[in-house]
């Protein structure tokens, strides 16, 4: 439903960015998949900069994980660095909750579509990232349910945008 897609992103101040944009990001060009489009809700750093890291890890981090998370994005914004992760549970989430704490840049990619943010505890931090700055961006079509096989596609995404990856 091509026209749903499209009213649905307009209703949820989407843009559709294809490979042909101006505004699609380089660095994702040089996969050997890229995404044919990438739905983009806030606004997209610049990528390929040397800014940008991955903070990426457990689901379930024990304390000590998650404190280190912590201190270490915090760092990394202070240094001046974007942080891109996934949204998940665990590592992602303390990781973006830092960046807009600290009024960093923070870029979260999904593993489905915007319409079905998941995790959906997350709804108040996704908009908290757009809020201060930052971005929510899927390959997927808005109402595209998660699964097992699109969190790879998800991670390559996060890889690629990052200039160095934190696994905690």
């Amino acid at each position: 439903d091509f026209d749903g897609e499209m009213r649905m992103a307009e209703r949820g101040g989407v843009r559709i960015l294809t490979l042909f944009d101006e505004a699609y990001p380089g660095v994702l060009r040089e996969l050997y998949d890229p995404p044919l489009v990438l739905y983009v809700r806030g606004i997209l750093p610049e990528f390929g900069q040397g800014n940008a890291l991955g903070v990426v890890g457990s689901r379930r981090m024990s304390r000590y994980g998650e404190e280190m998370t912590a201190l270490l994005t915090a760092d990394a914004v202070d240094a001046g660095f974007s942080i891109i992760s996934g949204l998940a549970l665990g590592v992602d989430t303390v990781a973006h909750r830092t960046a807009v704490d600290k009024q960093g840049i923070t870029v979260a990619v999904l593993g489905g579509g915007l319409a079905r943010l998941h995790p959906q505890e997350n709804l108040p931090l996704a908009r908290a990232i757009i809020e201060t700055g930052g971005a929510v961006i899927s390959e997927f079509p808005m109402k595209f349910p998660v699964s097992r096989t699109s969190f790879p596609r998800r991670n390559r995404i996060v890889a690629r945008l990052s200039d160095g990856v934190l696994v905690t």
